[in-house]
Protein backbone atom coordinates (compact mmCIF):
# COMPACT_ATOMS: atom_id res chain seq x y z
CA UNK A 1 0.00 0.00 0.00
CA UNK A 2 1.35 3.43 -0.92
CA UNK A 3 1.67 5.94 1.91
CA UNK A 4 -0.15 9.24 1.28
CA UNK A 5 2.33 12.03 0.46
CA UNK A 6 1.24 14.14 3.46
CA UNK A 7 1.72 11.22 5.86
CA UNK A 8 5.09 10.43 4.30
CA UNK A 9 6.27 14.03 4.69
CA UNK A 10 5.14 14.17 8.31
CA UNK A 11 6.96 10.91 9.02
CA UNK A 12 10.17 12.18 7.42
CA UNK A 13 10.01 15.49 9.28
CA UNK A 14 9.29 13.75 12.58
CA UNK A 15 12.18 11.36 12.07
CA UNK A 16 14.47 14.24 11.13
CA UNK A 17 13.55 16.28 14.20
CA UNK A 18 13.95 13.25 16.46
CA UNK A 19 17.33 12.37 14.97
CA UNK A 20 18.60 15.93 15.20
CA UNK A 21 17.46 16.18 18.79
CA UNK A 22 19.37 13.05 19.78
CA UNK A 23 22.43 14.12 17.79
CA UNK A 24 22.47 17.41 19.67
CA UNK A 25 22.46 15.79 23.11
CA UNK A 26 25.61 16.53 25.08
CA UNK A 27 27.66 14.22 27.24
CA UNK A 28 29.85 16.58 29.23
CA UNK A 29 32.84 15.01 30.97
CA UNK A 30 34.60 16.92 33.70
CA UNK A 31 38.12 15.69 34.45
CA UNK A 32 39.72 16.76 37.73
CA UNK A 33 43.37 17.76 37.42
CA UNK A 34 44.34 16.40 40.86
CA UNK A 35 43.58 12.77 40.02
CA UNK A 36 46.78 12.61 37.96
CA UNK A 37 48.62 12.49 41.31
CA UNK A 38 46.67 9.56 42.75
CA UNK A 39 48.09 6.04 42.88
CA UNK A 40 46.88 2.70 41.56
CA UNK A 41 43.41 2.58 39.96
CA UNK A 42 42.81 6.09 41.26
CA UNK A 43 45.40 7.62 38.95
CA UNK A 44 43.82 9.26 35.91
CA UNK A 45 45.28 11.72 33.47
CA UNK A 46 43.81 13.72 30.62
CA UNK A 47 45.35 11.48 28.00
CA UNK A 48 43.32 8.60 29.51
CA UNK A 49 40.02 10.22 28.44
CA UNK A 50 37.99 8.11 26.00
CA UNK A 51 36.81 10.85 23.66
CA UNK A 52 34.29 8.50 22.04
CA UNK A 53 32.23 8.82 25.23
CA UNK A 54 32.27 12.62 25.57
CA UNK A 55 30.97 15.41 23.36
CA UNK A 56 32.66 17.92 25.70
CA UNK A 57 35.69 17.50 27.95
CA UNK A 58 36.02 20.15 30.66
CA UNK A 59 39.28 20.40 32.59
CA UNK A 60 38.78 21.38 36.23
CA UNK A 61 40.14 23.74 37.26
CA UNK A 62 42.20 26.66 36.01
CA UNK A 63 42.74 29.50 38.47
CA UNK A 64 41.58 33.07 38.76
CA UNK A 65 44.24 35.65 39.51
CA UNK A 66 43.74 38.80 41.53
CA UNK A 67 44.00 41.04 38.47
CA UNK A 68 41.13 39.65 36.39
CA UNK A 69 43.38 37.01 34.90
CA UNK A 70 43.15 33.30 34.31
CA UNK A 71 46.09 30.95 34.69
CA UNK A 72 47.16 27.33 34.88
CA UNK A 73 46.49 25.60 38.21
CA UNK A 74 49.13 25.71 40.92
CA UNK A 75 50.29 22.22 39.96
CA UNK A 76 51.48 23.61 36.62
CA UNK A 77 50.59 23.59 32.95
CA UNK A 78 51.20 19.88 32.31
CA UNK A 79 47.46 19.21 32.25
CA UNK A 80 46.88 22.02 29.77
CA UNK A 81 49.60 20.65 27.50
CA UNK A 82 47.86 17.28 27.52
CA UNK A 83 44.51 18.96 26.96
CA UNK A 84 45.88 20.67 23.86
CA UNK A 85 47.27 17.35 22.62
CA UNK A 86 43.86 15.77 23.21
CA UNK A 87 42.26 18.43 21.02
CA UNK A 88 44.86 18.05 18.29
CA UNK A 89 44.25 14.29 18.21
CA UNK A 90 40.45 14.59 18.47
CA UNK A 91 39.39 17.76 16.62
CA UNK A 92 35.68 16.91 16.80
CA UNK A 93 35.59 16.85 20.61
CA UNK A 94 34.88 20.13 22.39
CA UNK A 95 37.71 20.89 24.81
CA UNK A 96 37.01 23.46 27.53
CA UNK A 97 38.37 24.59 30.87
CA UNK A 98 36.44 25.35 34.05
CA UNK A 99 37.39 28.24 36.28
CA UNK A 100 36.41 28.39 39.94
CA UNK A 101 35.18 25.41 41.90
CA UNK A 102 34.02 24.86 45.46
CA UNK A 103 37.30 25.95 47.03
CA UNK A 104 37.29 29.23 45.10
CA UNK A 105 33.91 30.28 46.56
CA UNK A 106 33.13 33.96 45.78
CA UNK A 107 36.41 35.44 46.99
CA UNK A 108 37.73 36.36 43.53
CA UNK A 109 34.58 36.08 41.45
CA UNK A 110 32.64 38.71 43.35
CA UNK A 111 35.11 41.62 42.88
CA UNK A 112 35.86 40.48 39.33
CA UNK A 113 32.20 40.67 38.32
CA UNK A 114 31.49 43.90 40.19
CA UNK A 115 32.51 46.44 37.54
CA UNK A 116 32.70 46.74 33.78
CA UNK A 117 36.46 47.40 33.68
CA UNK A 118 37.45 44.22 35.51
CA UNK A 119 34.93 42.18 33.54
CA UNK A 120 36.30 43.56 30.28
CA UNK A 121 39.86 42.73 31.25
CA UNK A 122 38.78 39.24 32.25
CA UNK A 123 37.06 38.65 28.91
CA UNK A 124 40.20 39.60 27.02
CA UNK A 125 42.39 37.47 29.27
CA UNK A 126 40.09 34.49 28.77
CA UNK A 127 40.16 34.89 24.99
CA UNK A 128 43.96 35.09 25.01
CA UNK A 129 44.12 32.00 27.23
CA UNK A 130 41.80 29.99 24.98
CA UNK A 131 43.78 31.00 21.90
CA UNK A 132 47.04 29.98 23.55
CA UNK A 133 45.82 26.53 24.52
CA UNK A 134 43.58 25.81 21.49
CA UNK A 135 40.44 25.57 23.61
CA UNK A 136 36.81 25.55 22.50
CA UNK A 137 35.29 27.37 25.43
CA UNK A 138 35.01 28.31 29.09
CA UNK A 139 32.92 26.90 31.92
CA UNK A 140 32.14 29.26 34.82
CA UNK A 141 31.98 27.40 38.13
CA UNK A 142 31.18 30.16 40.61
CA UNK A 143 29.97 28.45 43.80
CA UNK A 144 27.93 30.57 44.33
CA UNK A 145 26.88 34.17 43.58
CA UNK A 146 25.56 35.85 46.78
CA UNK A 147 26.77 32.81 48.74
CA UNK A 148 29.81 31.84 50.80
CA UNK A 149 33.11 33.65 51.39
CA UNK A 150 33.53 36.97 49.64
CA UNK A 151 30.00 37.25 48.28
CA UNK A 152 27.79 40.34 48.11
CA UNK A 153 24.04 40.76 47.45
CA UNK A 154 24.94 42.43 44.14
CA UNK A 155 26.45 39.18 42.83
CA UNK A 156 23.12 38.05 41.41
CA UNK A 157 23.09 40.97 38.95
CA UNK A 158 26.84 41.02 38.42
CA UNK A 159 26.76 37.36 37.43
CA UNK A 160 24.37 38.23 34.63
CA UNK A 161 26.73 40.99 33.53
CA UNK A 162 29.72 38.64 33.66
CA UNK A 163 28.23 35.96 31.41
CA UNK A 164 26.79 38.65 29.11
CA UNK A 165 30.18 40.31 28.67
CA UNK A 166 31.88 36.97 28.10
CA UNK A 167 29.35 35.94 25.46
CA UNK A 168 29.56 39.30 23.70
CA UNK A 169 33.35 39.17 23.77
CA UNK A 170 33.36 35.65 22.36
CA UNK A 171 31.07 36.74 19.53
CA UNK A 172 33.76 39.12 18.21
CA UNK A 173 36.16 36.23 17.61
CA UNK A 174 36.52 34.22 14.44
CA UNK A 175 36.31 30.98 16.42
CA UNK A 176 32.90 30.06 17.83
CA UNK A 177 33.85 29.83 21.50
CA UNK A 178 31.33 28.17 23.81
CA UNK A 179 30.29 29.45 27.22
CA UNK A 180 28.79 27.21 29.89
CA UNK A 181 28.28 27.31 33.64
CA UNK A 182 28.09 24.79 36.44
CA UNK A 183 25.15 25.76 38.63
CA UNK A 184 23.51 24.76 41.88
CA UNK A 185 20.66 22.27 41.87
CA UNK A 186 19.63 23.32 45.36
CA UNK A 187 16.54 25.47 44.97
CA UNK A 188 17.34 27.50 48.09
CA UNK A 189 20.73 28.44 46.67
CA UNK A 190 19.63 28.86 43.06
CA UNK A 191 16.76 31.17 43.97
CA UNK A 192 19.23 33.59 45.57
CA UNK A 193 22.20 33.18 43.22
CA UNK A 194 20.77 33.34 39.70
CA UNK A 195 18.43 35.27 37.45
CA UNK A 196 17.87 32.13 35.47
CA UNK A 197 15.88 33.57 32.57
CA UNK A 198 18.63 36.16 31.98
CA UNK A 199 21.76 34.04 32.27
CA UNK A 200 20.15 31.42 30.04
CA UNK A 201 20.23 33.93 27.18
CA UNK A 202 24.03 34.09 27.24
CA UNK A 203 25.07 30.55 28.18
CA UNK A 204 25.32 27.92 25.46
CA UNK A 205 24.55 25.20 27.98
CA UNK A 206 24.09 24.90 31.73
CA UNK A 207 25.55 22.06 33.79
CA UNK A 208 23.14 21.35 36.63
CA UNK A 209 25.08 19.89 39.57
CA UNK A 210 22.30 17.48 40.51
CA UNK A 211 24.13 15.71 43.32
CA UNK A 212 25.32 16.25 46.89
CA UNK A 213 21.69 16.72 47.94
CA UNK A 214 22.64 14.82 51.09
CA UNK A 215 25.96 14.05 52.74
CA UNK A 216 27.80 13.38 55.96
CA UNK A 217 27.17 16.92 57.20
CA UNK A 218 23.74 15.47 58.08
CA UNK A 219 23.13 13.08 60.97
CA UNK A 220 21.25 10.54 58.89
CA UNK A 221 21.78 8.73 55.60
CA UNK A 222 20.19 10.04 52.41
CA UNK A 223 20.17 9.66 48.64
CA UNK A 224 22.63 12.22 47.38
CA UNK A 225 21.54 12.16 43.73
CA UNK A 226 18.00 10.82 43.84
CA UNK A 227 15.91 11.27 40.73
CA UNK A 228 12.71 11.58 42.73
CA UNK A 229 11.80 12.00 46.38
CA UNK A 230 9.45 13.49 48.92
CA UNK A 231 11.14 16.90 49.09
CA UNK A 232 12.89 19.40 46.83
CA UNK A 233 16.31 17.76 47.16
CA UNK A 234 15.99 15.68 44.00
CA UNK A 235 16.99 15.82 40.35
CA UNK A 236 13.37 16.18 39.26
CA UNK A 237 12.68 19.08 41.61
CA UNK A 238 15.85 20.89 40.50
CA UNK A 239 15.14 20.40 36.80
CA UNK A 240 11.55 21.55 37.21
CA UNK A 241 12.67 24.67 39.06
CA UNK A 242 15.22 25.66 36.42
CA UNK A 243 12.72 25.12 33.62
CA UNK A 244 9.99 27.01 35.46
CA UNK A 245 12.37 29.94 35.90
CA UNK A 246 13.00 30.23 32.18
CA UNK A 247 15.90 27.94 31.29
CA UNK A 248 15.30 26.41 27.83
CA UNK A 249 15.13 22.62 28.17
CA UNK A 250 17.71 22.02 25.45
CA UNK A 251 20.28 24.11 27.35
CA UNK A 252 19.91 22.24 30.64
CA UNK A 253 22.43 19.40 31.06
CA UNK A 254 21.77 17.10 34.02
CA UNK A 255 24.75 16.28 36.21
CA UNK A 256 25.31 12.67 37.24
CA UNK A 257 27.86 11.85 39.96
CA UNK A 258 30.32 9.04 39.39
CA UNK A 259 30.98 8.91 43.12
CA UNK A 260 28.96 8.20 46.24
CA UNK A 261 28.40 10.02 49.52
CA UNK A 262 29.07 7.86 52.56
CA UNK A 263 28.27 7.72 56.26
CA UNK A 264 29.24 5.75 59.34
CA UNK A 265 26.06 4.26 60.79
CA UNK A 266 25.22 4.84 64.44
CA UNK A 267 23.77 1.32 64.55
CA UNK A 268 24.87 -1.23 61.90
CA UNK A 269 21.53 -3.00 62.27
CA UNK A 270 19.65 0.16 61.27
CA UNK A 271 20.85 0.52 57.71
CA UNK A 272 18.06 1.93 55.55
CA UNK A 273 17.58 5.34 53.97
CA UNK A 274 17.31 7.89 56.76
CA UNK A 275 19.18 5.73 59.28
CA UNK A 276 20.98 7.63 62.07
CA UNK A 277 24.66 8.24 61.36
CA UNK A 278 27.55 9.13 63.63
CA UNK A 279 29.64 10.85 60.96
CA UNK A 280 31.32 10.54 57.58
CA UNK A 281 32.08 7.20 56.01
CA UNK A 282 35.63 5.88 55.96
CA UNK A 283 37.93 7.28 53.23
CA UNK A 284 38.38 5.22 50.09
CA UNK A 285 41.66 3.41 49.56
CA UNK A 286 42.58 5.61 46.59
CA UNK A 287 40.32 8.69 46.80
CA UNK A 288 41.23 9.23 50.45
CA UNK A 289 38.29 11.52 51.28
CA UNK A 290 36.07 10.81 54.29
CA UNK A 291 32.38 10.82 53.36
CA UNK A 292 32.96 10.08 49.68
CA UNK A 293 33.81 7.03 47.55
CA UNK A 294 34.57 6.79 43.83
CA UNK A 295 32.46 4.36 41.83
CA UNK A 296 35.47 2.13 41.16
CA UNK A 297 35.88 1.81 44.94
CA UNK A 298 32.18 1.12 45.50
CA UNK A 299 31.92 -1.57 42.83
CA UNK A 300 34.88 -3.42 44.34
CA UNK A 301 33.29 -3.32 47.78
CA UNK A 302 30.11 -4.84 46.36
CA UNK A 303 31.93 -7.44 44.24
CA UNK A 304 34.74 -8.41 46.60
CA UNK A 305 33.87 -7.34 50.13
CA UNK A 306 30.28 -8.50 50.47
CA UNK A 307 28.56 -5.13 50.66
CA UNK A 308 24.77 -5.39 50.51
CA UNK A 309 23.36 -3.60 47.43
CA UNK A 310 19.82 -2.17 47.64
CA UNK A 311 17.67 -0.04 45.34
CA UNK A 312 15.70 2.80 46.87
CA UNK A 313 12.46 2.66 44.93
CA UNK A 314 11.48 6.24 45.77
CA UNK A 315 14.62 7.92 44.45
CA UNK A 316 15.37 5.29 41.77
CA UNK A 317 18.98 5.20 42.96
CA UNK A 318 20.95 2.54 44.86
CA UNK A 319 22.72 2.38 48.17
CA UNK A 320 25.03 -0.21 49.72
CA UNK A 321 26.17 -1.03 53.24
CA UNK A 322 28.46 -3.31 55.18
CA UNK A 323 28.81 -3.23 58.94
CA UNK A 324 28.68 0.42 59.97
CA UNK A 325 29.55 1.78 56.50
CA UNK A 326 26.83 3.09 54.15
CA UNK A 327 27.00 4.76 50.73
CA UNK A 328 24.52 6.36 48.31
CA UNK A 329 25.57 6.41 44.64
CA UNK A 330 24.55 5.90 41.01
CA UNK A 331 24.96 2.69 39.02
CA UNK A 332 24.08 1.62 35.48
CA UNK A 333 20.45 0.96 36.44
CA UNK A 334 19.90 4.40 37.99
CA UNK A 335 21.68 6.15 35.12
CA UNK A 336 19.38 4.34 32.69
CA UNK A 337 16.47 5.90 34.60
CA UNK A 338 18.07 9.34 34.33
CA UNK A 339 18.75 8.91 30.61
CA UNK A 340 15.08 8.19 30.00
CA UNK A 341 14.15 11.17 32.15
CA UNK A 342 16.44 13.45 30.12
CA UNK A 343 14.87 12.21 26.90
CA UNK A 344 11.31 12.52 28.20
CA UNK A 345 11.85 16.12 29.29
CA UNK A 346 13.80 16.95 26.11
CA UNK A 347 16.79 18.24 28.06
CA UNK A 348 20.21 19.06 26.67
CA UNK A 349 21.99 15.90 27.79
CA UNK A 350 23.99 14.59 30.71
CA UNK A 351 27.14 15.63 32.53
CA UNK A 352 29.45 13.63 34.79
CA UNK A 353 31.49 14.71 37.74
CA UNK A 354 33.95 13.37 37.19
CA UNK A 355 35.08 10.95 34.49
CA UNK A 356 38.01 9.78 36.61
CA UNK A 357 35.62 8.38 39.24
CA UNK A 358 34.17 5.79 36.85
CA UNK A 359 35.62 2.30 36.56
CA UNK A 360 37.97 3.53 33.85
CA UNK A 361 40.21 0.44 33.87
CA UNK A 362 37.49 -2.21 34.11
CA UNK A 363 38.47 -3.64 37.48
CA UNK A 364 34.83 -4.63 38.10
CA UNK A 365 34.02 -5.61 34.50
CA UNK A 366 33.72 -3.37 31.45
CA UNK A 367 35.56 -0.06 31.28
CA UNK A 368 33.53 3.13 31.81
CA UNK A 369 30.25 1.37 32.70
CA UNK A 370 28.54 4.51 34.01
CA UNK A 371 29.66 6.86 31.26
CA UNK A 372 28.74 4.24 28.67
CA UNK A 373 25.24 4.06 30.16
CA UNK A 374 24.91 7.85 30.05
CA UNK A 375 25.82 7.86 26.37
CA UNK A 376 22.47 6.21 25.63
CA UNK A 377 21.10 9.74 25.86
CA UNK A 378 22.54 10.28 22.37
CA UNK A 379 20.80 7.27 20.84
Amino acid sequence: MRMPIYTLLVSIITLSVSTNTLADKKVVCYVADWTAWRSGPGKFDIDNVDTNLCTHVIYAFVDLTGDSGITAPARGADGLDKLRNLKNSNPNVNIMVAVGGWSEASTKFSPLASNAASRGQFVQNVINFMNEWNLDGLDIDWEYPTQRDGSTPEDVDNYVALVRDLKEGFSTQQKNYQLSAAVSAGIGTASQAYRINEISQYLDFINLMAYDFHGSWESQTGMHSGLYGNDQLTVDAAVSYWLDQGCPPDKLVVGVPLYGKSWTLADPNNNGVGAPASGAGDPGEFSQAAGSLCYYEICQKISNEGWNLQLDDTSKTPYAFNGNQWVSFDNVQSINEKVQYIKNRQLGGGMVWAIDNDDTTGICGERYPLLTALNEVRR
